[in-house]
């Protein structure tokens, strides 16, 4: 049977043949043989996880063939899949958007320098296009009263646990404070502000409550986060 060291070597010698950048290429090996130290995903098999090596060793055995348009996917092995995440990162990749609605800092741009007049329009139009504002009241709108004991009916609503909400924007947070303290380092572009920023239309108005529901998306979408 062959060892895990016969394998290590054998994927060893495919990285070390790579086209890609030493810090990468480092990175790599590092990583590599932190999988061998690792424990075995499946009993008694020399390796520890034989689908990841498989994986790796047949990116890799593309890559050095010559098809060099799956370096993106070979990166992305490299710094995205292989490191265990901490707690916090995990739960943010899996939180809905909504729930960090109340708790994630906000800026709206026109009370940084419009004129009180024109925030004090702003924030009653806000205020008449928030969601909780236009809630339909069946009550209401039949003309139905409740007498004194009667408890009102009230919508089902998604409930989110605010104070854990609350701690993983404290994490995110430290993350991007640490980010701008290194950006020659960590960045190739000057870094997005950590609050959401909500533009006012031309008018002067709050935009429309999908537009804003588009920048919450955006601004927590996975795939979109950006420093």
């Amino acid at each position: 049977m062959t060892t895990a060291l016969a394998y290590y070597k054998a994927l060893y010698k495919k990285i070390n043949c790579l086209p890609i950048d030493l810090r990468s290429l480092r990175t790599a090996k590092c990583i590599a043989r932190d999988a061998f130290r690792a424990g075995r995903v499946v009993p008694n098999s020399p390796i520890e996880d034989p689908k990841r090596y498989r994986k790796v060793s047949q990116l890799a055995d593309s890559v050095l063939n010559g098809d060099f348009y799956l370096l993106s996917q070979l990166l992305d092995l490299i710094y995205k899949d292989p490191l265990p995440q901490k707690p916090w990162i995990s739960q943010f990749l899996q939180t809905k958007y909504s729930a960090f609605k109340p708790v994630w800092p906000v800026v709206h741009l026109l009370h940084q320098f419009g004129k009180d007049k024109h925030k004090n329009l702003y924030d009653r139009e806000l205020l008449k296009s928030t969601p909780e504002s236009q809630e339909f009241l069946v009550m209401k709108e039949m003309n139905l009263s409740l007498s004194p004991d009667d408890i009102p009916i009230k919508p089902i609503q998604k409930v989110h646990h605010n104070q854990s909400i609350v701690n993983l924007v404290k994490q995110m947070q430290g993350f991007y404070k640490f980010v701008c303290r290194h950006p020659d380092v960590l960045l190739d572009h000057k870094a997005k502000s950590f609050e959401i920023v909500l533009e006012p239309t031309r008018f002067g108005l709050p935009k429309s409550v999908a537009a804003r529901e588009r920048d919450y998306r955006t601004k927590f979408d996975p795939c979109n986060v950006k420093i």
